[in-house]
């Protein structure tokens, strides 16, 4: 599709197998239109032969869908009731034989909540969904005004920028099973410091809210923080196993060649002792980056693990207050020389305004150790598997880290009364801003209205306040949000008592959000794992938590929580969340994978559902009284006209268990 100036120029192009026989078959094509979708014209062809086609209005949709659920007894085109309806009547059905249908749309798009939503390939509900061979998007967007931040909620997409201020957004993958249609937001402007806030409440419940701070593209060298950065890696004898050393050396060399002059760098090397490339931060000029080039080259990986000697001889270097410090920590194994306690070495670092990016190597690792270095210190922490490659790594997080804009960032939404508005944010601790990537926070409200977002921050020039009048007005279309609230929570929550011990309260609160909201981690894996011999409960995390005390936070299961936890904090797509949810439990991203899962937990907009064999319940049901709904009733379809949001769940079909305005309602 090509996006000018908020108008839409769509092709979708969709090739479908018929398997009969019968040359006088004919088929229907349906697709779902948004409430704000305008479509200006539209054309449709089947196997090169034109068809006609009618947009149906939300009533008239209405009618269409009862009658095919009545007839049929198949629910799935539920999902789309109280939607507008494309419809195209495809006769004859080729036999036999592949076909292709090409719909061209020419919709006027509208801006709101500071951005523009775009649907596309919503042309099959959830529970008629089957695997596809291979599945596309382009989007090319251009506008008078430089295009800021580019993302998709359901999907994992690339976004590339051009010199006109335009972007382009693709995805592409094989073998997939789409859990939803595919869409992506976009916002357009000129500030320097961009903000955006989506919002969704379900009804009689606190609502979540997603602010999204975005700086420009470009960013002007002179308005960009200088970095300090030191490397600090491990050159211990393990890092020789399996051509580490050799890709740390590439990496590198890579990472140094983004330094600009106004950066200043070191390297430290730890084995049985640590040693740095020059006493203190070094200039990145052209010249002396070139002598680090060459001296990282050189490394080589020999002796013990001294990780304590080489923190306090990064931590003793000279960093500018002016300056973003970083320390890039780089390990494959657990402290052997020197210092080994996990709290005395976190507390070399605590405190000193240094950013701590930690990034383990390897099962043979304390991850705890490396997760609190990263944690306490406002950095990040990554997890690379043995066979993973390295050099590819640190090469993203070099380019994610190229630009500071912002750092020491502090965010307060308020309401009309000057009172907070806003409650549960995360992350607790802001990251920096850089070039190129967005700040969000995640968080809850009570009270829908207009709000006043303040910014602070310390920029190139010093402190920097930015306001933004914006408003909490959920809207059904951001239901996402709050299943993104709740991740960023549990993500917090494992940190706690992973880093700092078991809480009964903090692990009450991980389990009631997993269920609630379908989120499935090696901890909570009992919510899907279809052999599974006990329910989740806050004892089966405690037991989990004691054995990797026991493991002393080393070996490959440890280094699998970790990894798992990171999938989960870096999960912004519904897609990205499946892989995760099936990485918790050992399971691939195949389609068939992927169905496996789907079969057990789905989300309905904020609302997770289990099938537990004999049908589909909400999170929250065990055996409460339950008002019965029998499927095609006429009872059944006066509570849907009545209720037209609650299409999506009966669209799960029969044996279905679902809590409206506070009542249990089940369809059998």
């Amino acid at each position: 599709m090509v996006i000018q100036d908020h108008v839409a120029e769509k092709e979708l192009r969709m090739v479908f197998h018929h398997s009969g026989s019968d040359p006088r078959a004919e088929g229907t094509f349906f697709m779902e239109l948004e409430p704000e979708q305008r479509v200006e014209r539209f054309r449709v062809s089947v196997a090169g032969n034109p068809m006609e086609g009618e947009i149906l209005d939300a009533e008239k949709a209405k009618r269409v869908y009862e009658a095919i659920v009545a007839k049929r007894k198949d629910p799935a085109l539920l999902e789309y009731y109280g939607a507008r309806l494309l419809r195209v009547r495809i006769f004859p059905l080729p036999a036999n034989t592949d076909f292709e249908v090409v719909l061209n749309t020419v919709e006027a798009l509208r801006p709101q909540d500071g951005l523009v939503r775009v649907q596309t390939l919503n042309a099959v509900p959830a529970s008629l969904r089957s695997p596809l061979r291979r599945m596309s998007v382009e989007a090319i967007i251009r506008s008078a005004h430089r295009v800021r931040e580019v993302f998709s909620p359901t999907h994992t997409v690339e976004v590339s920028r051009d010199k006109a201020g335009g972007a382009t957004l693709r995805y592409r993958a094989e073998d997939v099973l789409p859990a939803t249609p595919f869409c992506f937001y976009y916002g357009v402007g000129e500030d320097e410091l961009g903000a955006s806030l989506l919002s969704y409440r379900e009804p009689g419940e606190d609502g979540a809210f997603l602010l999204t701070i975005t700086p420009p593209v470009g960013v002007d060298p002179e308005k960009r923080l200088p970095r300090d950065v030191v490397f600090v890696v491990d050159t211990s004898a393990s890092m020789n196993e399996g051509g580490k050393i050799d890709q740390v050396r590439q990496a590198l060399g890579s990472f140094l060649g983004t330094l600009t002059e106004q950066d200043r760098f070191n390297v430290v090397t730890f084995s049985t002792e640590g040693t740095p490339l020059r006493r203190d931060l070094i200039p990145a000029t052209e010249d002396r980056v070139a002598f680090g080039r060459r001296a990282v080259s050189e490394i080589r990986a020999r002796g013990g693990t001294n990780l304590e000697e080489g923190l306090r001889i990064a931590i003793g270097q000279s960093f500018r207050a002016e300056a973003t410090r970083i320390i890039v920590l780089l390990s494959d194994g657990v402290p052997t020389v020197g210092q080994r306690d996990t709290e005395k070495l976190v507390g070399i670092a605590r405190g000193k305004g240094i950013r701590v990016f930690s990034f383990g190597v390897g099962f043979d690792l304390n991850t705890q150790l490396l997760d609190r270095l990263a944690v306490e210190n406002g950095g990040d922490r990554q997890y690379v598997h043995p066979q993973e490659d390295l050099t590819t790594v640190l090469e993203s997080f070099a380019r994610r880290i190229d630009a500071p804009v912002l750092a020491d960032i502090t965010v307060d939404v308020t309401g009309a009364d000057g009172e907070a508005a806003s409650t549960q944010a995360y992350p607790r601790r802001l990251p920096d801003l850089f070039r190129g990537g967005s700040l969000q926070v995640l968080g809850r409200f009570s009270t829908e209205g207009p709000v006043r977002v303040t910014l602070s921050g310390t920029g190139r020039e010093g402190k920097v306040t930015r306001t933004y009048d914006l408003a909490l007005a959920p809207d059904a279309r951001h239901s996402f949000v709050p299943r993104l609230w709740a991740i960023r929570k549990v993500d917090f929550l494992l940190d706690e008592v992973r880093l700092h011990g078991p809480d009964r309260e903090l692990i009450g609160e991980i389990v009631a959000l997993s269920k609630e909201y379908g989120i499935v981690t090696p901890y909570t894996g009992a919510l899907i794992v279809e052999d599974s011999a006990e329910a989740l409960s806050a004892a089966g995390v405690e037991g989990r938590l004691a054995e990797s005390a026991r493991n002393a936070y080393n070996g490959a299961a440890e280094w699998h929580l970790g990894r798992n936890q990171q999938d989960w904090r870096n999960a912004f797509s519904q897609e990205a969340q499946i892989a995760a949810m099936n990485g918790a439990i050992g399971r691939g991203t195949n389609a068939a994978e992927v169905a496996r899962t789907m079969q057990r937990q789905r989300n309905v907009r904020s609302r997770a559902f289990y099938n537990d064999g004999a049908g589909w319940n909400e999170a929250g049901f065990a055996s409460q009284q339950a008002r019965v709904l029998r499927f095609g009733s006429e009872e059944y379809f006066r509570f849907l006209r009545e209720n037209p949001d609650a299409g999506e769940v009966l669209a799960l079909g029969t044996n279905v268990t679902f809590q409206h305005d506070h009542e249990w309602i089940r369809v059998e």
